[in-house]
């Protein structure tokens, strides 16, 4: 029987993966550092073993990954108050994994890493480069993400590692673009800097059943992948179809760089104060300001034949509903 190790299990990314490894059969562990908030993401499920603790500590690591026959590692830091945090969550927690698979008496049969398109940096074009020779990363985010990927990589002597660079990632249970799609639900449409920009974007269950599909491909072995929708988008496209779903008018509304980078400086302000880090910093402006962060997701089609299962438009309407039914867009 497959043993799935799943870190960062309730987190956005992870609480659509989990559902999706149960349902084919598979026994599913999770290092749980808020056993409240797992119990209410997953309640009645019985073969969910959860293993109590911070992958940062050695000894919670080798539990976690003791038996287990596929490890997917999605646990990260996409948002702090300090840079050093990033490296902490992004790159030692992944070092300590790492280790603990290098000394367990049996190797995984796959290591799937979830790093971010942040890691390669913004295209210098709309059209997805073929491949990034030379990354660079914006943030220490980025930075953090691309250490990451390095601290995996040796891992490939004791087991087949694969990694995914997914771009923006939206879908229920997200609370990033939610504040976007907020906007949109009152009727505004912001575009930042200018509407050229584009963005490559994957709905969270596509991306989640790509995972499931890499770690059960050899042709995916020691390959990093960019799952997403073939098109890129401009944000006032995206914000149309969320205004459709929402049966909304919207008007768009530009917003100068200036703007942003003073409200980001108060945001950034008010969460150390408030010792509550915000997805609206510094450092997320001068991924903003970019005008392309595009992929393609060609290679992950061939090896492995991803393919969304929802169209962009009704990937976004689910989104929505999902948002309504929760109360989240109020």
């Amino acid at each position: 029987m497959r043993l799935a190790l799943v870190t960062g299990a309730t987190g956005f990314i992870g609480r659509h993966l989990v559902p999706l490894l149960l349902e084919r059969g598979d026994a599913v562990r999770a290092v749980v550092r808020n056993p409240a908030k797992f119990s209410a993401l997953f309640p009645d499920s019985c073969n969910i073993e959860s293993v109590p603790g911070d992958l940062a500590d050695p000894a919670c690591a080798a539990r976690a990954v003791d038996g287990a026959t596929h490890v997917y590692h999605l646990a990260g830091v996409t948002k702090a108050l300090h840079p050093a945090a990033y490296y902490r969550g992004n790159v030692e927690s992944t070092r300590t994994i790492v280790a603990a698979v290098r000394a367990s008496a049996r190797a995984p049969e796959r290591f799937l890493h979830v790093s971010s398109l942040a890691a390669m940096g913004p295209s210098a074009t709309p059209e997805p480069p073929p491949e990034y020779d030379s990354p660079a990363p914006l943030t220490h985010y980025g930075r953090s993400k691309l250490e990451g990927e390095a601290a995996v990589r040796p891992l490939a002597a004791v087991c087949p590692v694969t990694v995914f660079r997914p771009p923006v990632v939206f879908g229920p249970g997200d609370t990033d673009v939610l504040h976007f799609f907020r906007a949109v639900a009152r009727g505004w449409l912001p575009i930042v800097g200018h509407d050229r920009k584009r963005v490559s974007v994957v709905y969270a269950p596509d991306l989640a059943a790509a995972m499931v599909a890499a770690a059960g491909s050899d042709a995916a072995v020691g390959k990093s992948y960019y799952p997403c929708y073939t098109e890129s988008y401009r944000w006032s496209e995206l914000g149309r179809i969320a205004a459709g779903a929402l049966g909304r008018t919207c008007h768009q509304v530009t917003i100068p760089i200036p703007a942003v980078w003073l409200v980001a400086l108060t945001a950034q302000l008010a969460g150390r104060i408030a010792r509550k880090p915000t997805i609206l910093n510094l450092e997320k402006v001068r991924e903003m300001r970019a005008a392309y962060w595009v992929c393609s997701p060609a290679e992950a089609t061939q090896d492995f034949g991803f393919q969304p299962r929802w169209t962009i438009d009704e990937a976004i309407r689910r989104t929505i509903d999902w948002y309504k039914d929760h109360g989240q867009l109020d």
